[in-house]
């Protein structure tokens, strides 16, 4: 066999294919997947056959923290959240070159944060 430019070629297969059924962990939750399902009944598409799992669900403890920031990404407001990181990530090498500064100071052999 000639491949082009002399350069052959590569192939991987992987077996995707599901060996148990999983449950719906990446769906968007419930109001957005009802919206969705109004829409689609409103554009006269094909009527749905839906599982009993159609929607995502909350999976673990979310922090108020965390539901704020989910609310502001659907809302478009994402880059308040980005602001937010950007801040904590500052103080955050304030206290490592604090550290660091202790460190010579006091001689220490060590840092835990390099």
């Amino acid at each position: 066999m000639v491949y082009p430019d002399d350069q052959g070629t590569s192939a991987m297969l992987i077996n995707a294919c599901r060996k148990y059924p999983y449950l719906p962990v990446s769906l968007p939750r419930q109001d957005f997947m009802e919206k969705a399902r109004e829409r689609w009944a409103e554009l006269g598409l094909p009527a749905l056959n839906l599982s009993d799992l159609w929607h995502g669900y909350p999976l673990s403890d979310w922090t108020e923290e965390n539901a704020d920031e989910a609310k502001k990404a659907v809302t478009g407001r994402y880059f308040e959240t980005g602001d937010k990181l950007v801040q904590r990530e500052s103080i955050c090498d304030l206290f490592i070159d604090w550290h660091r500064r202790l460190r010579r100071t006091h001689n220490f052999t060590s840092c835990p944060t390099e």
